[in-house]
């Protein structure tokens, strides 16, 4: 059973216990994440700037150059925001599990060696949801849940291979999908009340509350469903041993299966031999009985014709 109440009021106890340092990291973890969008923006506006008033101004097209710097820059700049977003759910997943929350865990994507693993496991990520979108909306939306849960293993999970972690994703996921969405509505109403405050409400208490929530999944999920690195291998060769063992089992099911029909079908087979033998054998006793009474009634026939014509002859000789 998912338990999305038990959850929800951990996130809350979290939020409370060090309400101020939360909100202030998790604000500047996504002044981070959009810094750089804004000053690339403003700079390419800046140095095009020209070009960018005489197309407003006069309705003037822009030539391709223009359009093309900025989505290279605003490409840019969003893959520097995934390495924050990495940033602050690992903040989110110490805070939740009782740690002091600390501003240094929000630069762990600069840390040594997890800087290309964290920005191609959430580029993969990120690619991967918008190719099945590009297909259809609901698959998407699946795969954006069966997905989410790689950040956080990308971070706590380095004995883990970028592939490897989306796979541990889609196995911590399996069967939650539709509990983990009942939980993002639950949520539904805090997010209008975040809009309806022109965002101040969302930075003061529902952006930490989501994303403190949505870490206590992960803290769940990784309980039921992950095992610790020395375990893996263990896990994945009974994960194998079983799979072996079904498939053998199945295979002997359906051998016997069969067996059993091929002795049926003998057996019936058998039996309906012997019960054309036995009525084929009724038959021609049945034939040879008619032709024996047949030929004795002949035969009784004959005699009383013999007897009554020798009556007739020694009544002609007196």
């Amino acid at each position: 059973m998912f338990p999305r109440q038990d959850i929800k009021r951990n996130a809350r106890a979290a939020i409370s216990a060090n309400y101020a340092s939360i909100v202030g990291i998790i604000f500047l973890c996504g002044l981070l994440a959009s810094a750089l969008t804004l000053i690339v923006e403003f700079v390419y506006y800046g140095f095009n700037f020209e070009t960018y008033m005489n197309s407003i101004m006069y309705d003037t097209v822009a030539p391709f150059s223009f359009y093309a710097g900025l989505e290279g820059a605003v490409w840019l700049s969003s893959l520097w925001a995934l390495l924050f977003i990495a940033g602050r759910c690992f903040f989110c997943y110490k805070v939740y599990s009782g740690y002091q929350p600390e501003i240094k865990d929000i630069f762990v994507a600069f840390r040594s060696g997890m800087f290309l693993r964290i920005l191609g496991g959430m580029f993969l990520r990120d690619l991967f949801i918008m190719l099945w979108t590009l297909l259809l909306i609901v698959p998407g939306v699946i795969k954006s849940y069966e997905y989410r849960m790689v950040p956080y293993l990308l971070v706590d999970r380095p004995d883990l291979s970028i592939m490897d972690c989306f796979k541990m994703s889609k196995y911590m996921t399996n069967g939650f999908k539709a509990d983990i969405f009942v939980m993002d509505l639950s949520f539904l109403g805090w997010e209008l009340l975040g809009a309806c405050s022109c965002g101040i409400l969302d930075i003061l208490y529902v952006s930490p509350y989501v994303t403190i929530a949505d870490a206590g999944i992960y803290d769940f999920l990784k309980r039921i469903r992950m095992y610790p690195p020395q375990q893996q291998y263990q896990y994945q060769q009974n994960a194998q041993y079983q799979q072996n063992a079904q498939y053998q089992q199945n295979a002997q099911y359906q051998q016997n299966a069969q067996y059993q029909q091929n002795a049926q079908y003998q057996q019936n087979a058998q039996y309906q031999q012997n019960t054309q033998y036995q009525q084929n054998a009724q038959y021609t006793q049945n034939q040879q009985y008619t032709q024996g009474t047949q030929q004795n009634y002949t035969n009784v026939e004959n005699d009383v014709n013999m007897g009554q014509t020798s009556t007739n002859e020694d009544m002609f000789e007196e």
